[in-house]
């Protein structure tokens, strides 16, 4: 298993490659919520912000429940 994982990350041009997407896809995330008025909102302070793990919640959070099904239906959670 390991050298399959290993061989899609050489495959994507390597670490440094995978750790340049993972910013993009990071900073798209957080740009969408910080843009989106309070509809999205990140309760982490912006330097010390991850890759990893974005949080965030909803204005209205009697709209979360729709949010989380509505993605399961796109596979995202």
């Amino acid at each position: 298993m390991c050298g399959l994982v290993f061989e899609d990350l050489l495959a994507q041009g390597g670490l440094v490659e995978i750790e340049k997407k993972n910013i993009k896809k990071g900073q798209l995330l957080y740009d969408t919520i910080d843009q989106s008025n309070g509809f999205y909102r990140c309760p982490v302070e912006k330097s010390v912000r991850s890759l990893m793990n974005v949080p965030f919640t909803l204005e209205k959070s009697k709209l979360e429940a729709e949010f989380v099904k509505e993605a399961a239906k796109e596979n995202m959670v």
